[in-house]
């Protein structure tokens, strides 16, 4: 599932998320974006990305979803921010949830996130 237009409004609501070969959900530059209640599990690599720049009023807004048993991060954000409330995210291959980049931020409020492969936090500044 790939959401890329600055101008879109994306609402992704209770659905099943799973197997694809690659990514379960991107957002790339996308509008106002909302992922919510939705399992997203055994994808071939990330099963959340968010790759930016969204303007600040126009965040990743994450919440309630079951992100687990990706083959790599259970969520990406790459050059933007995201809010994330109350998710599991759970026995991922790589880390739980990676910001990635100068100036990426993911707030975090009442998620699980447990049984990674790596960190369950991991916030990369590359030079």
């Amino acid at each position: 599932m790939l959401v890329a237009d600055p101008l879109s409004f994306a609402h992704i609501e209770d659905n099943e998320v799973s197997h694809n070969g690659r990514r379960g959900v991107t957002a790339q530059k996308a509008g106002c974006f909302l992922l919510l209640r939705n399992r997203v599990r055994h994808n071939g690599n990330i099963g959340v990305i968010g790759i930016g720049p969204w303007d600040k009023q126009h965040v990743l807004q994450i919440w309630d979803n079951d992100i687990s048993e990706n083959l790599a991060a259970g969520v990406w954000v790459q050059r933007g921010d995201a809010n994330m409330l109350r998710n599991r995210v759970r026995r991922n291959r790589d880390s739980g949830v990676v910001a990635f980049g100068a100036g990426s931020c993911v707030r975090m409020e009442h998620n699980e996130i447990a049984a990674t492969a790596a960190s369950a936090y991991q916030c990369i500044r590359p030079n």
